[in-house]
C-alpha cells in the first residue's frame, strides 16, 4: 500500500481520538502548577503537558504518575493518556515508539478496563501493532474496538485496517472480506475508496482480471476525486489488458493520460496503451506509441530493452520488415543472451519475408552457433534449412535439417526437420531434371539410417504415385518396406503398393497388398482405407460375395467418416451385384446424409418426405439438404431448402435452419416460398436472440415481398426490434407502416399500441394518446383495455387532465375482469382519474377515487395518492384529515419526491388547525431532512413568521 496513505490515515485517527480522549478525561484549560509535589498536582502537571501536545514530556510525567500512584483516582485516565501520548510522541528523527505505545495501552486496558476509554485504546493500539508489523495483534485490537459500536467513520477505519493487516499477512480471503465490509457498510467513509482499490489489488494478485476490472472501475466511478482514483484508472486499464479487452484497455489508458493527477504514471499508461494496441493487432499504432514511450523514458531506464523489442515486434507484425530489422539490429548485440538470440531469430524471419534468404541464413547461423541453449535455437536451425530451401540450395538445406535432427533430438523442430527433409527429397524428385535423381539420393544419404530413411523413400514413392507413375511408386514403396521401417512407414508403404496396383488394374496384386496390411492388425482410418481398397479390388475382380464380406468386416472394425460411407456404398454395390435389393435399399437411404456429393446424389426425394412424416427431423433435414443440391430446378430447390429449414427448427438447430432458409430465398427471390423462408428465418434469429440479424430479415421481408401475407408481420417485427433498442422514432415509423398499409391485419391493434408506446417514450403526448385511443377501438385485442389506461396517462402527462378522465374511467370499469398484470395499473389509473375529478372541482369524487386507489397502491403510487388526497381534503377544509395523509408520506415514503411536499403541506395544515408548535416542528424537520429542497426556504420563512426562525 501507499506509505503516504498510511501517514494520512494516522493523522486523521490521532486528531479525532485525541479530541475524544480529552473530552472523556475532562481536561479543560489546565494551568501548569508552579511545583508538582502532591499526586493531584503531579497529575495536573502531566495532564497540562498532554493538553499542550508536549507528547514526549507528558509521557514521562504520566508514566511517573501512574507508576507512583496506581490507585489514585486519576490513575486510569493517566494510564490511557500515557498510551495516547506515546502513540503521538516523536523522537528527533520523527520516529514513534509504537512498541511503547502498544504496551502502555495493553497495561491500561488490563488494569483499568472501562468502556469509555478502552475503545480508543484498542483502536490506537491496533494501529501501533500494525506499524510494528504485528498484524495478528493489530487485527485483534481493532476487532475489540469494533465491539464498542463506534461511529461509522471510526468503524470504517478499524474495518479497513483489519483488511490491511490481513493483506500484509497474505490472507487474501480475510482481507477481501474486511475490505468488502467497508465498501458495503460504509460506502461514504474516508477509507471506502481505498478499500475498493484494495479489492482490485487482491483480484489482480489472484489472477482474476475480470473481478479486478469491476473493483477498479468502482473506484473510478464512485470515488473519482479520491486519492486513489488516478492510480485506479491505471490499474483498471492494466486489468482490462489482462482480459484481452484491448479497445476498452486503450480507452482506459487514454483516461489515465488525460488525468492531470496521474502524471507520475504517464510512461506506464503509454506502455500499457502500446501493449493494448499490440494485443488488438493494431501494430502500426503500437509502434508509434512504443516510440513515444522510449522518447519519454530516461536513458538508464531498465525497461528500454524490452520496449525496443516490442517496438521491433510491432513493426514485424505490421509487415514493415525493414523497420523491424532496424529495431532488432541493436538488440542482436545485447549482452543478454535471451535478448540477442530473440533478435537474431526474428531478424532472420524478417529477412526471409523480404526474400533476402542468404542474409536470413546468416542470422539463424549466429543464433545456433553463439547461443546453442537458447529456447529458439532449435527453431533457428530449422529456419536455417528453410532459408537455404527458399534460396534453392537443397544440399545446404538438407545439411541444416540434419543439424536439427542430430543436435535437437526429440524437439518439435526435429519432427519438422525430418518432415522437411522428406518433403525436400520428394520435391527434388518431383521436379527432377538432369541430375535430379542423384540430388535426391544425396539428400537421402543425409538422413540417419533406419525409419527416417525409409520414410524418405516412402515420400519418393508418394511423389511417383502423385505423378501416376504406378510402377515406380510400387518399386520405391517396396524399397521403403525392405529398409527396416517403423510400423507406420511399413503400413503406409503396403497401402501405397495396394493403391498403386489397384490404379494399375492389378486387382489380384492389390488384393494381396491390402490383405497383408490388414494382417498387421492396423487400426483407425488406415484399417478402414485398407478394407475399402480390398473391397474395391474384389469388386474389380468380379467377386461380389467376397467384396460384401470385406466391406462388412471393415465396417465392423469401426471405420469412420467418408471411408465408412464409401464402404457402405461399396457394400450396397456388392449387394446389388448379388441382387439383394431389400438389403441394399436401407444402405443407400442411410447415405443420403453424406456431405460427399458423389455419394449423396443417390439419395431420393421420397426418402426425405418419409423421414419428415416420421418426424425424424435431424435425418429429414440432412436428406432435404442433399436432395436440394441435386434438385432439378430452382422452385424444387427452394422448397427443399424451406423444408430443410423447418426440420432443423424442429431439431432445435437454429443457426443451421437460418442457413437453409437463406438458400431457399436465394432460389426463389420473389416468390411466396422465398417469403415464407425469410419469415421463418427471422423467427429463428429471434429465438436465437440475434437482434440485429432478426431486424435485417424483417426489413428484407417487408421490402422484397411487399405483397406477401407475411409483409404486415415483418413490418411489425421490424418495429419491435427498433423498440427493443429504444430507437423510438424509427420504431414509430415501422409501426405506422403496419397501421397505414395493413390496417385490417392481425398485427394492426398491437401496432397501434406499440406506436403509442413509442410516442409516449418520445414524450409526444398528444400523438401517443391518439394512437392508444385507436388501439382501444379493437375490442377483441389483448391490449384494448390497457390502451385506454395509457391514453389517459399520455393526456395527463401532456397536461390535459380533464380529457384523460374518460380514458381512466373506461379502464377502471373494465379492469375488474382483467389479468393481474393489467390490474396492477389500477392505482395509477385512479390517481389520474382523481386528478381529473379534482381539476373539474368534483372534490368528493376525487376523494373517493384516491381512497379506492390507496386500497392496493404501493411505493411511488401510494405516496402520490396520499399527497393528492391530502390536497383535496385541504381544499375541502378538512385539514386534520389532510394532515394525516401528508404525515403518511413523510413517515412511510420519506425518500420519495412527495415527502418534502407533504411535509410542507403538513405544516400548512397544522397552521390551519391552529397547532402552531406542531407546525413549527414540521417546518424544522423539513429544513433539516431536506436541506436542498426548494421548499426549505419557504419553511424557514414560515419559521420566522411563527417566531421560531
Amino acid at each position: 500500500m501507499n506509505p503516504t496513505f498510511y501517514r494520512l490515515r494516522g493523522q486523521v485517527r490521532r486528531l479525532s481520538f485525541l479530541t475524544l480522549l480529552c473530552a472523556l478525561i475532562g481536561i479543560v484549560s489546565l494551568a501548569l502548577p508552579a511545583q508538582a509535589d502532591t499526586p493531584d498536582e503531579q497529575y495536573q502537571f502531566a495532564a497540562g503537558l498532554y493538553q499542550q501536545k508536549l507528547w514526549q514530556l507528558s509521557a514521562e510525567k504520566l508514566r511517573d504518575f501512574v507508576n507512583a500512584n496506581p490507585n489514585h483516582k486519576n490513575a486510569k485516565q493517566a494510564a490511557y493518556m500515557l498510551g495516547s501520548a506515546l502513540y503521538r510522541a516523536q523522537d528527533a528523527k520523527g520516529n514513534i515508539d509504537y512498541a511503547a505505545a502498544a504496551a502502555a495501552y495493553e497495561r491500561a486496558i488490563a488494569k483499568y478496563p472501562d468502556p469509555k476509554f478502552s475503545p480508543t485504546g484498542y483502536f490506537e493500539m491496533g494501529d501501533a501493532y500494525f506499524n510494528l508489523q504485528k498484524y495478528d495483534k493489530s487485527i485483534a485490537a481493532q476487532r475489540e474496538f469494533l465491539k464498542s459500536n463506534p461511529a461509522p467513520a471510526e468503524a470504517a477505519q478499524a474495518q479497513y485496517w483489519i483488511g490491511e493487516s490481513y493483506y500484509a499477512l497474505k490472507n487474501s480471503a480475510e482481507a477481501k472480506a474486511a475490505y468488502q465490509k467497508v465498501v458495503d457498510q460504509y460506502p461514504n467513509s474516508e477509507v471506502a475508496p481505498y478499500a475498493q482499490y484494495s479489492l482490485g489489488l487482491i483480484a489482480a494478485d489472484a489472477n482474476q482480471p475480470e473481478v479486478a476490472v469491476a473493483a477498479f472501475r468502482a473506484v473510478v466511478n464512485k470515488y473519482g476525486t479520491s486519492e486513489v482514483a488516478s492510480e485506479s484508472r491505471l490499474r483498471l486499464a492494466d486489468a482490462l489488458l489482462s482480459t484481452k479487452k484491448y479497445a476498452e484497455a486503450s480507452k482506459a489508458y487514454q483516461d489515465v493520460l488525460g488525468d492531470p493527477k496521474a502524471a507520475q504514471w504517464k510512461s506506464d499508461a503509454q506502455l500499457g496503451m502500446a501493449d493494448a494496441q499490440f494485443g488488438a493487432k493494431d501494430f502500426v499504432s503500437a509502434a508509434q506509441t512504443y516510440n513515444q514511450v522510449l522518447t519519454s523514458l530516461k536513458a538508464d531506464d531498465a525497461r528500454r530493452t524490452a520496449i525496443r523489442q516490442r517496438l521491433a515486434d510491432s513493426y514485424y507484425n505490421a509487415k514493415d520488415y525493414e523497420q523491424a530489422l532496424a529495431g532488432y539490429k541493436p538488440l542482436t548485440q545485447s549482452t543478454d543472451a535471451k535478448t540477442a538470440g530473440y533478435a537474431l531469430y526474428f531478424s532472420g524471419n524478417a529477412l526471409r519475408e523480404l526474400k533476402r534468404y542468404p542474409e536470413a541464413a546468416v542470422n539463424y547461423r549466429k543464433l545456433v552457433d553463439n547461443y546453442p541453449q537458447h529456447s529458439l535455437a532449435a527453431k533457428a536451425a530449422l529456419r536455417l534449412g528453410d532459408s537455404y530451401a527458399d534460396a534453392k540450395d537443397p544440399k545446404q538445406a538438407a545439411l541444416a535439417y540434419k543439424l536439427v535432427l542430430t543436435k535437437y533430438q526429440g524437439t518439435e523442430a526435429a519432427k519438422e526437420a525430418q518432415q522437411a527433409l522428406t518433403d525436400l527429397a520428394g520435391e527434388v524428385v518431383s521436379n527432377a531434371g538432369n541430375g535430379g535423381a542423384s540430388t535426391a539420393e544425396e539428400i537421402l544419404h543425409l538422413l540417419p539410417p533406419g525409419p527416417a530413411s525409409s520414410n524418405a523413400q516412402l515420400a519418393l514413392a508418394q511423389a511417383a504415385f502423385d505423378k501416376s507413375d504406378w510402377n515406380k511408386a510400387v518399386q520405391l514403396a517396396q524399397t521403403a518396406l525392405d529398409g527396416n521401417p517403423d510400423k507406420g512407414v511399413a503400413e503406409n508403404a503396403l497401402y501405397l503398393i495396394g493403391s498403386a496396383k489397384l490404379n494399375n488394374k492389378d486387382a489380384a496384386g492389390a488384393s494381396t497388398a491390402f490383405r497383408s496390411l490388414l494382417a498387421k492388425n492396423v487400426q483407425g482410418d488406415l484399417a478402414g482405407q485398407a478394407g475399402l481398397g480390398l473391397t474395391w479390388a474384389l469388386l474389380d475382380a468380379n467377386k461380389p460375395a467376397d467384396a460384401e464380406a470385406s466391406a462388412r468386416k471393415a465396417l465392423a472394425g469401426g471405420a469412420k467418416g467418408e471411408i465408412k460411407e464409401r464402404l457402405q456404398l461399396s457394400l450396397g454395390e456388392a449387394l446389388l451385384s448379388q441382387k439383394k435389393t431389400k438389403e441394399a435399399a436401407p444402405v443407400f437411404v442411410a447415405l443420403q446424409t453424406s456431405t460427399v456429393k458423389d455419394i449423396a446424389t443417390q439419395a431420393a426425394y421420397g426418402s426425405s418426405l418419409a423421414l419428415e412424416a416420421d418426424k425424424q427431423w435431424a435425418a429429414a433435414a440432412r436428406s432435404w439438404g442433399k436432395y436440394a443440391e441435386s434438385a432439378p430446378d430452382a422452385p424444387s430447390r427452394a422448397r427443399a431448402y424451406l423444408h430443410q429449414g423447418l426440420a432443423l427448427v424442429q431439431a432445435k438447430s437454429g443457426v443451421a435452419a437460418k442457413a437453409a432458409f437463406d438458400q431457399a430465398v436465394a432460389a426463389d427471390p420473389k416468390g411466396e416460398v422465398g417469403a415464407r423462408a425469410l419469415y421463418e428465418s427471422a423467427w429463428a434469429a429471434h429465438d436465437a436472440k440475434q437482434t440485429a440479424d432478426e431486424a435485417a430479415r424483417w426489413q428484407r421481408l417487408a421490402t422484397d415481398f411487399p405483397q406477401s401475407k407475411y409483409a404486415a408481420e415483418a413490418a411489425f417485427q421490424q418495429g419491435e426490434s427498433l423498440f427493443d433498442s429504444k430507437s423510438w422514432n424509427d420504431a414509430a415509423a415501422a409501426y405506422r407502416t403496419v397501421t397505414d398499409k395493413f390496417p385490417q391485419s392481425e398485427a394492426a391493434p398491437l401496432a397501434w399500441y406499440k406506436l403509442g408506446s413509442s410516442l409516449y417514450n418520445m414524450k409526444n403526448w398528444d400523438e401517443a394518446a391518439t394512437a392508444f385511443d385507436k388501439a382501444a377501438t379493437f375490442p377483441k385485442s389483448d391490449v384494448a383495455l390497457e390502451s385506454s389506461f395509457w391514453a389517459g396517462e399520455s393526456l395527463r402527462q401532456g397536461g390535459k387532465v380533464e380529457q384523460a378522465r374518460t380514458r381512466y374511467q373506461k379502464f377502471i370499469n373494465g379492469a375488474a375482469t382483467a389479468s393481474k398484470e393489467v390490474k396492477a395499473y389500477l392505482p395509477t389509473a385512479r390517481l389520474g382519474l382523481g386528478q381529473a375529478l379534482a381539476a373539474s372541482n368534483d372534490l368528493n369524487g376525487a376523494v373517493a377515487t384516491y381512497e379506492a386507489g390507496l386500497a392496493d397502491a404501493q411505493g411511488a403510487d401510494a405516496a402520490e395518492l396520499n399527497y393528492r388526497l391530502g390536497e383535496v381534503l385541504a381544499q375541502q377544509g378538512k385539514y386534520k384529515e389532510a394532515y394525516t395523509h401528508y404525515l403518511k408520506v413523510v413517515i412511510s415514503y420519506r425518500n420519495s419526491q412527495w415527502a418534502p411536499r407533504s411535509q410542507w403541506a403538513a405544516g400548512q395544515a397544522l397552521e390551519k388547525t391552529g397547532d402552531k408548535q406542531a407546525a413549527i416542528d414540521m417546518y424544522r424537520q423539513l429544513a433539516q431532512r431536506q436541506p436542498t429542497s426548494d421548499l426549505t426556504s419557504q419553511a424557514q420563512d414560515r419559521l420566522k413568521a411563527l417566531g421560531a426562525g
